[in-house]
């Protein structure tokens, strides 16, 4: 019985079962468990981050798997979240910025986390979407980690992007099977904090801006959304067909056509923060202005199509 049914705004056409966020987590939990045991002792990375980020993930899975089980409301959601990003601050993962207080910092670090695991969630919408995106993600960590020679992000990013990428053959439009609330949450905890380890500002300190591009869909999808439903006078968190993947079907797109485009906007955008990274402060500036102009100009593009 543990199945996603038709309803709502649900619109697949037959009971599908969940259960990918299953082989999701598990592959990225042997990763890092695997690599975090072979370096134990070395002090780089250290264990303790390791031993944070498992069980982090562990309880943002644990969530998911309850709320794909038996449907939470948003408090007890928030909660598994909140508590998954707490452990990470205690195992010394957070943000850096130099020119911010430490207690800034530390907040800042549980909005990110918090953020992202719901963004990721909330583009969940399509068939191969989340996979998609969070591959893509995942495998430009990999790379800002190899730039770095961080082993750590290096082994993150490769596990996160082989994990979704692996689910992608049995969800790619029609699915076979769902990754749920523990998958998605899962990719979006595991992003979320592979973005804060990683280091981007060797060569200009805008590129610190470099994990919003490399999330850009999730997080540009969400503050749209936010911002149709508010001009509408509507609740941000009543759901509704105002997402950017489904504006697009309702433009034409098929599941398939919509998911590549979403998912080269994404490989756009990442390479865009990879090269942003490695430039001088004016040339990334001008990287970042044309992202933002271009990103202005599609939400007025998608904007104009009707929801109900």
């Amino acid at each position: 019985g543990w199945v996603d049914r038709p309803g709502g705004l649900k619109k697949h056409e037959r009971v599908v079962p969940y259960g990918g966020g299953v082989g999701i987590f598990a592959g990225i939990l042997c990763s890092l468990a695997a690599v975090g045991l072979w370096t134990r002792g070395t002090g780089e990375p250290a264990f303790g981050s390791f031993h944070a980020l498992l069980t982090g993930g562990g309880i943002v899975f644990l969530g998911g798997m309850v709320d794909d089980a038996r449907p939470l409301g948003p408090f007890p959601k928030f909660l598994f979240q909140f508590t998954a990003a707490v452990v990470v601050l205690l195992g010394g993962v957070h943000l850096d910025v130099k020119v911010l207080p430490v207690w800034l910092n530390l907040v800042l670090t549980i909005l990110w986390i918090v953020g992202v695991i719901n963004a990721v969630n909330i583009i969940d919408i399509l068939d191969g979407l989340a996979g998609m995106i969070c591959g893509a993600a995942g495998i430009t960590l990999a790379l800002v980690g190899l730039l770095n020679e961080d082993v750590t992000l290096a082994v993150m990013g490769t596990s996160v992007f082989a994990a979704a990428t692996a689910f992608l053959l049995f969800n790619f439009p029609p699915a076979k099977i769902f990754m749920g609330d523990a998958g998605s949450q899962t990719l979006g905890f595991f992003l979320a904090a592979g973005t804060i380890m990683g280091s981007y500002t060797t060569f200009n300190n805008i590129a610190l801006l470099a994990p919003v591009l490399i999330l850009g869909v999730p997080i540009y999808d969400t503050i749209l959304v936010i911002l149709f439903r508010l001009r509408k006078g509507r609740s941000p968190f009543r759901g509704s067909e105002d997402h950017v993947a489904l504006r697009l079907k309702k433009m034409g797109f098929s599941d398939r056509a919509a998911v590549g485009l979403l998912g080269g906007v994404t490989v756009c955008l990442s390479a865009a923060a990879v090269v942003a990274m490695v430039l001088r402060l004016w040339a990334a500036l001008a990287v970042y202005a044309f992202v933002a102009v271009a990103l202005s100009l599609f939400a007025f593009w998608i904007g104009r199509v009707k929801v109900e």
